[in-house]
């Protein structure tokens, strides 16, 4: 009898201890922060969730972040294109990366996958948004996969295979191993023919800051060469070369804000010091970083 009240009184400690312990790890959302529903109580509270994505693309300036110099700098270490006079990222040149904390190599990882996350995240928000309207949520949808498909793209190539993370399911997520690059590759495809069947050929938003279809197809082109599928390739690529986009005939004007080469453009976030990285390494006014 004594060893059955032992027990019962064991469980029901354990039992209070569980739900206290869910309570505890239920903290409450910061002043900066916004509930699932609230992220999706409009049209324009949705169109913010989806600004907030590219501006993590901008985020940081040192250490560079994912398209604030990563995808030039790490890249073109890996395959000898530049030479690191600073050192700082010299493991890249050799091709022996370490997982350093809060070095270069994790803020590549971290930032692509936490901006992953926050695609996944609207994906799933919008399954559940009687407040969104269905244009928008066809549009957020397109912009979702494609933002998934190309970061998983970037991460593939330069680590081989990867995790592959298509749910914000974080007990999932933790425990997942790394998928083939050939099954990294299905799913970049899948995401962008998504993308676009769903995306428009007009930009959603002014200066190409949001992507379209035909920033889908571009993405594709570049897929399907690294994939050595010449046809599908050329395909794209004619798409493209039979867009609204033309070649600028003044060189001055290659590098504006309006200019008609671009195809997507990325907004500069508030928090950097300077535009873009690669415009501070590659200025040949100064001694360059990168060479």
């Amino acid at each position: 009898m004594k060893n059955n009240i032992y027990l019962s009184s064991c469980f029901m400690l354990a039992l209070l201890t569980l739900f206290s312990c869910e309570a505890y790890l239920e903290p409450d959302l910061s002043d900066n922060q916004l509930a699932t529903s609230d992220v999706f109580a409009s049209d324009a509270t949705a169109i913010s969730a989806i600004n907030g994505v590219y501006g993590d693309f901008m985020l940081r300036t040192d250490p560079i972040n994912i398209s604030n110099g990563s995808l030039s700098v790490m890249g073109g270490l890996c395959a000898d294109e530049l030479y690191d006079f600073t050192q700082t990222y010299q493991s890249y040149n050799i091709n022996e990366v370490p997982f350093t904390a809060f070095g270069p190599d994790y803020y590549y990882w971290y930032d692509t996958y936490n901006i992953i996350y926050s695609a996944n995240a609207i994906l799933e928000g919008l399954e559940d948004a009687p407040n969104v309207s269905e244009d928008l949520k066809v549009q957020l949808r397109g912009e979702s996969y494609f933002v998934r498909a190309f970061l998983h793209f970037y991460l593939v190539n330069m680590y081989g295979g990867i995790p592959l993370i298509t749910s914000t399911d974080y007990k999932e997520n933790a425990s997942k191993g790394r998928a083939s690059v050939a099954e990294v590759y299905e799913q970049v495809i899948t995401d962008l023919k998504s993308a676009e069947d769903l995306l428009t050929d007009e930009y959603p938003s002014d200066k190409k800051l949001r992507p379209n279809k035909y920033v889908v197809q571009a993405m594709l082109s570049r897929v399907y060469l690294y994939m050595q599928e010449w046809k599908l390739a050329e395909d794209y690529t004619t798409k493209l070369i039979n867009g609204p986009y033309a070649l600028e005939d003044d060189v001055e004007q290659v590098f504006g804000i309006d200019n008609q080469e671009t195809i997507w453009q990325l907004i500069p976030s508030n928090t950097n010091s300077t535009v873009v990285n690669e415009g501070r390494w590659f200025n040949p006014g100064q001694t360059p970083t990168y060479v």
